[in-house]
């Protein structure tokens, strides 16, 4: 937090992690969003109730991962 601001930017990220953060938080699909909404937003008034928390974490990690290996396969 304190190296980087407590930002994260494309500058944290090497080629490959851009590529990936470009697809994936791209507007159009958005597959991020609706992987979020999916794993986390259900019987809540909207994502911004989404806990910030560890347990959060630990699901939508998973969904990401996997998001990111189709995205590798997709780019070979």
């Amino acid at each position: 937090m304190g190296s980087c601001d407590e930002k994260f930017t494309d500058e944290d990220l090497n080629k490959e992690g851009n590529a990936f953060t470009a697809f994936y938080y791209s507007p159009e699909p958005a597959p991020y969003l609706t992987d979020y909404e999916d794993t986390l937003g259900h019987n809540l008034a909207s994502l911004y109730h989404v806990p910030d928390t560890w347990h959060s974490f630990d699901l939508l990690a998973p969904v990401i991962g996997r998001r990111y290996e189709e995205w590798k396969q997709l780019m070979t």
